[in-house]
């Protein structure tokens, strides 16, 4: 069984990736995936599933930080925890866009919410996010010349 980490109050715990194979989902800690084609993965061993299940899902994960506003939103968090309109307004993004990023951002866990009155505040769900941002920013300015040229270093 595969096991993936995932974060609570900063200690690291492993919950387990179950599938079912009668069935057309998979379970992830608690929230539950739906697999595309069972006729597919029943012809391949489980431990491609298993692989080909977690590459999908980290896929989806990067994805959370392959577009520049959620970039922008999550630089925006590390300072401070911020409402919708806080972020509206130091983005100048429209609110629906803003909100939408933050759920996408949210699924993926980079951020949490807590509701105060009418208000939602977000923060980052973990400061690992914050080394993911640092890192990715020096992996950018050791390569920027050849990423905005769009060749490989050499």
């Amino acid at each position: 069984m595969l096991m993936l980490p995932r974060a609570r109050e900063n200690n690291l715990s492993v919950s387990p990736l179950k599938i079912h194979r009668s069935r057309r989902h998979i379970d992830v800690g608690k929230r539950r995936y739906p697999t595309t084609t069972m006729a597919k993965a029943r012809r391949t061993p489980a431990r491609h599933r298993e692989n080909k299940v977690f590459l999908t899902l980290l896929a989806k994960f990067y994805r959370g930080l392959g577009d520049p506003t959620r970039l922008r939103i999550l630089e925006c968090l590390k300072e401070d925890e911020r409402t919708v309109s806080e972020l509206v307004d130091l983005l100048r993004s429209p609110q629906g866009r803003v909100s939408s990023h933050l759920a996408y951002l949210r699924w993926c866990g980079f951020v949490m919410a807590r509701q105060a009155g009418h208000y939602v505040s977000y923060r980052l769900a973990d400061p690992r996010v914050q080394q993911i941002l640092a890192l990715g920013k020096e992996l950018v300015t050791a390569n920027a010349a050849h990423i905005f040229a769009g060749t490989r270093p050499r």
